[in-house]
Parts: C-alpha cells; structure tokens; sequence
C-alpha cells in the first residue's frame, strides 16, 4: 500500500489493483448502515465492507474515479469471457477495451435506429 501512497502506480495499475480488491472485500452499497449489513450478511467478525469512498481513500484518488471504475468491472464480471481474460493487468486492460467498444456501438446503434430518425423528421406543408 505505502507504494500506492507514494503515487509510484500508473492509473491502470491501480484500477487492476481496485478490481481485484472489490472483488475480495465487495463494494458496500449507498444507504447501507453498519445494523443493516451485519443482519443482511449475517456477519460474525468485525470486518465491514468497504464504501467506495474507503477504497478511494486506500488508492489515494476521488471518489469519482472509484464510480467510473466500478461501472466497468461490473461490466467485466458479467461477461465469463472477459472475466477470465482479465485475471491480469494486460487481460484487464483487453477486457476494459472490449467494455468500452461494445458500450460505444450501442449507443451508435440506439442514436440510428429507424423509431429514432423518423420521429426526428419535420413535415413541410
């Protein structure tokens, strides 16, 4: 951690790092309380689960950059392919890419579908 604290990571290192870290620990949902998630856990030991905000502060970054970061291996993790490409920092750059396009096309693809463009034509009279 204290290299993580120097700032001696590149940012896609400490992404890599993040993805591995919440998916050991898991990310704590907003509004969560320490009563709700010990009697939804069932948890006996002290150890909570991490907000974003606590893996921000571990990381040293925003909170913000956590979010984006969260929504893209979320995205990994549903894919089995792309979560078993990405076990290493290489895979997980590969698999980050692959998230990426995919995300991009289908908004290309919502912006010119045929329902899109002819509810968007003027009539001349």
């Amino acid at each position: 951690m204290k290299q993580v604290e120097r700032g001696h990571w590149t940012n896609e290192a400490k992404e890599y790092y993040y993805a591995k870290r919440a998916e050991a620990l898991g990310v704590r949902e907003r509004g969560k309380t320490w009563d709700s998630r010990t009697q939804e856990n069932n948890v006996v030991n002290t150890t909570i689960i991490p907000s974003q905000q606590d893996h921000a502060g571990s990381l040293g970054v925003h909170r913000d950059t956590i979010a984006r970061w969260e929504k893209d291996r979320k995205e990994i993790a549903e894919d089995p392919e792309l979560a078993a490409k990405a076990t290493t920092l290489e895979g997980y750059k590969e698999a980050k890419k692959a998230v990426r396009t995919d995300v991009k096309q289908s908004r290309e693809k919502a912006c010119y579908t045929p329902s899109v463009l002819s509810s968007n034509r003027t009539t001349s009279y």
